[in-house]
């Protein structure tokens, strides 16, 4: 492996050859070269230790930058929970995972069939980090269950934090009618363990959470409606900007790489249009930049400053090609239009 030694140290070269043609022309980033990208992945690469700090027993393993797929495999086997319930999606080794028939099967750990099967009550304050969460909930530093609750904790955060500061009227709106409507971008994995977002729900006692997940790749073998106690799902198996369901209070994307799908850009033009309030995640906080530039070039639009995300996943995403620091929804902004912001 070869690194850019005197930069940033955020790119794996196999050769000096690649290192150079990135230098000069752009091989990680094409059309732009390294030269002109180095001192944002320097940036990047400062806020690593952050990034990688977490309350967990577990988390120094999980954050080191060689923590790969096998690894993962082999942590969650570990567990007992490699392929189970809704663990299945979090071992890419796996092709497949055991599918889940009802309720009891979506959690594996004793101590999450215990304390995550029974609604808690309502928080008195917003939770704001991992250790909040997992003291409300009584559960152990010890568990992994983050890994997989950084979806439902995500939209939590941005619900009761993200969007109570940046559009106070409307959030208060919510709270009065006791309803929330949320529309959830370029969804795949997250239609899959839909149920997942129960717990959410159940942070939420005096809201009704109806969310309606669209995905082109989302199965088709998935109920198109899905509702337990407060929470209703729809499931769309088509692209956002292809549908014509009204205006939600709301919308998010997951782990969103903007720069990585042509498609956005006609969903992103349909937020503007429709002036809706749109949060995006992405792993990494280059992909966010790239995602700024992608906007832009939209017109008339941006997006928010970026901020780190406390509920991102405890485990990091290794590639062979960089060292920055990647964790599932890392960081979250939101979609700005210049002519009517938030």
């Amino acid at each position: 492996m070869i690194f850019d030694s005197d930069g940033c140290k955020a790119i794996v070269y196999c050769s000096e050859t690649c290192k150079q043609a990135d230098l000069d022309q752009g091989f990680f980033t094409p059309g732009q070269s390294h030269r002109c990208t180095c001192s944002v992945m320097k940036a990047i690469m400062a806020k690593e230790m952050a990034l990688c700090d977490f309350p967990f027993s577990f988390s120094k393993v999980t954050t080191k930058r060689d923590f790969h797929e096998k690894k993962v495999a082999r942590f969650l086997k570990g567990y007992g929970v490699c392929g189970q319930g809704l663990w299945r999606k979090e071992c890419q080794v796996l092709k497949t995972g055991k599918r889940f028939e009802n309720a009891d099967d979506l959690w594996v750990l004793p101590v999450e069939r215990d304390i995550l099967s029974k609604p808690p009550t309502s928080p008195l304050s917003p939770l704001s980090s991992w250790k909040e969460y997992y003291s409300f909930r009584c559960l152990p530093l010890e568990s992994p269950v983050a890994i997989v609750l950084t979806y439902p904790l995500t939209l939590y955060y941005i619900l009761t934090s993200c969007l109570r500061a940046d559009a106070s009227d409307l959030f208060s709106q919510i709270i009065d009618g006791g309803e929330v409507r949320i529309h959830i971008l370029g969804v795949e994995k997250e239609a899959e363990l839909k149920e997942i977002f129960l717990e959410c729900a159940r942070l939420l006692p005096n809201l009704r959470l109806m969310l309606v997940l669209y995905g082109k790749n989302s199965s088709p073998l998935l109920d198109d409606v899905w509702e337990k106690e407060n929470l209703c799902i729809s499931i769309r198996h088509q692209l956002y900007h292809e549908s014509s369901d009204l205006k939600p209070h709301f919308a998010v994307a997951f782990n969103a790489g903007l720069p990585a799908y042509t498609t956005w850009a006609e969903t992103v033009t349909k937020l503007l249009s429709e002036d809706v309030i749109a949060y995006f995640t992405d792993q990494s906080e280059f992909c966010c930049f790239l995602a700024s530039t992608c906007v832009e070039s939209l017109g008339k639009a941006g997006i928010s400053p970026i901020t780190i995300n406390p509920f991102r996943s405890p485990v990091r995403v290794v590639t062979s090609e960089q060292n920055m620091p990647w964790f599932s929804n890392a960081f979250i902004f939101r979609l700005m239009s210049s002519v009517h912001n938030i």
